[in-house]
């Protein structure tokens, strides 16, 4: 019985990546199609997946460092300082705010697809969460050179942003295969998704530290697991403080736990698909 029971729990935990690696080609041709659909037609193509953070960094260091003279906290001053630590945010928030206004439609968007019975739906999913990491990997590039000069270099426990990716990827995904889901049973999902990304960007240490947070709410922040991938994400590659493996295993894990649970609800509901695009 024990063993039954560890039987079907492997297969439901490791679901989402047996569906990426069973239809990994697939996912790649779609994505990279995706990709260049997105900058067809325009002079300067591709280029604008590094141009676009460029130049929000620009308008961001402007305004909030040189008009509002904001400061990110007593220790960490000037212009610089604060629009190092934000866009650090803003990246991640960028990359969950890409996939969820995707993903409501995927699904919707490819009704020929869906009627085929051979085509494997969750393909489509991994789709928009690998278009949006390129994007974030590009935004990425940036911060560091943007670390560079304001830090003068990237501490040591730079290269540890690549273990906080994978959390970001399974909260991604997991948030994919929901909104899919769903986003075939309500249509109205589409004007509630801004409103959620808005919201998401406010309870989330994007703008703000940690610190700064009156104790009572923190509790609140901490619910918010793009909170920790942020701090995370800042502690590897700004403050250069200490990994924090607890943090990094809690997050993780209940990350790996929600893909797996929402890639497993996906394809229960998949057989229900065809009727309603």
């Amino acid at each position: 019985m024990l063993t039954r029971v560890g039987s079907d729990f492997l297969r439901f935990a490791f679901l989402p990546a047996r569906t990426l690696i069973q239809h990994r080609r697939l996912i790649f041709r779609l994505t990279v199609r995706d990709i260049a659909a997105r900058y067809r037609g325009s002079m300067l193509g591709v280029a604008w997946s590094l141009l676009s953070p460029l130049l929000l960094l620009a308008v961001f260091a402007f305004f909030f460092g040189l008009i509002f003279r904001s400061r990110w906290s007593p220790t960490e001053t000037g212009v610089g300082s604060f629009a190092v630590f934000a866009f650090s945010g803003l990246v991640l928030h960028g990359f969950i705010s890409d996939v969820l206004g995707r993903a409501h439609t995927v699904v919707r968007s490819h009704p020929s697809f869906v009627k085929r019975v051979v085509f494997p739906l969750e393909a489509l999913v991994w789709v928009p969460v690998f278009s949006a990491a390129f994007h974030l990997l590009a935004y990425l590039a940036v911060l560091v050179v943007f670390v560079v000069v304001v830090k003068g270099g990237v501490p040591i426990t730079g290269p540890l942003v690549a273990l906080w990716l994978l959390p970001v990827m399974l909260l991604g995904g997991g948030l994919c295969f929901l909104f899919a889901a769903l986003g075939v049973f309500f249509r109205d999902l589409g004007q509630i998704v801004p409103f959620l990304a808005t919201t998401l960007l406010y309870v989330s240490p994007v703008f703000y530290a940690m610190d700064a947070v009156p104790k009572p709410l923190r509790p609140v922040l901490n619910a918010n697991p793009l909170a920790w991938l942020i701090e995370g994400i800042r502690s590897a590659l700004i403050t250069g403080s200490a990994f924090d493996r607890s943090a990094f295993l809690v997050v993780t894990i209940a990350a790996w736990l929600f893909i797996a649970m929402t890639c497993w609800l996906f394809r229960r509901l998949s057989p229900a698909f065809a009727d309603l695009v």
